[in-house]
């Protein structure tokens, strides 16, 4: 210690502060935390928007193979709920699911039949999301499948929190009108 002071007032001072060496690891300090956390980062936007991606894909498959049935069943929807499960990613959290055939009338939307999955309660018509739906004629119907999957993001270090993929699909019954509840509640 006492010989790099002895150095630093030395008349050859200006040598001390001329030296390159360690300036590499010094760079490397300064630049390692911002690439890291751009690596951690971009896997964290990656891996969030594949997850929203495969909920999604899952919840556009459950409308799509509903849509294609002229009656439904308790038994029927219960199955399209566990496929949904089985196509979500591994770290997905808090699933909600809903289906609901929607009947377009003369005053507006109105819920034909729901099926909720807890904690997700039963549609109303106060609460179709008109503004998502697709224009039909008046009598027709709508398969609409509301769901939310919970993520936990790889890394806090942008911010992120845990939070919700939310998606709806609208689809018009492939070949009926209105699609059967049978046993399931009707509104």
């Amino acid at each position: 210690m006492i010989r790099l002071l002895r150095r630093l007032s030395s008349p050859r001072q200006g040598e001390f502060w001329r030296s390159r060496r360690g300036v590499s690891t010094i760079e490397f300090a300064m630049i390692a935390p911002v690439i890291l956390v751009l690596l951690f980062g971009s896997f964290t936007v990656f891996g969030m928007a594949r997850d929203s991606y495969r909920a999604e894909s899952a919840t556009f498959t459950v409308a799509d193979i509903v849509s294609r049935r002229n009656d439904v069943s308790k038994a029927f929807l219960d199955t399209t709920y566990a496929m949904f499960v089985r196509m979500l990613p591994a770290t997905n959290t808090g699933v909600k699911f809903r289906v609901s055939s929607i009947l377009m009338t003369k005053n507006g939307p109105k819920v034909d039949w729901t099926y909720p999955i807890s904690p997700m309660t039963a549609l109303t018509d106060a609460a179709i999301p008109t503004t998502k739906l697709p224009i039909v004629a008046i009598n027709d119907s709508l398969v609409l499948v509301e769901t939310q999957v919970g993520y936990t993001p790889l890394t806090g270090l942008l911010g992120l929190a845990k939070g919700y993929h939310s998606h709806i699909a609208a689809n018009r019954p492939r070949t009926t009108a209105a699609i059967d509840a049978g046993d399931v509640k009707k509104k």
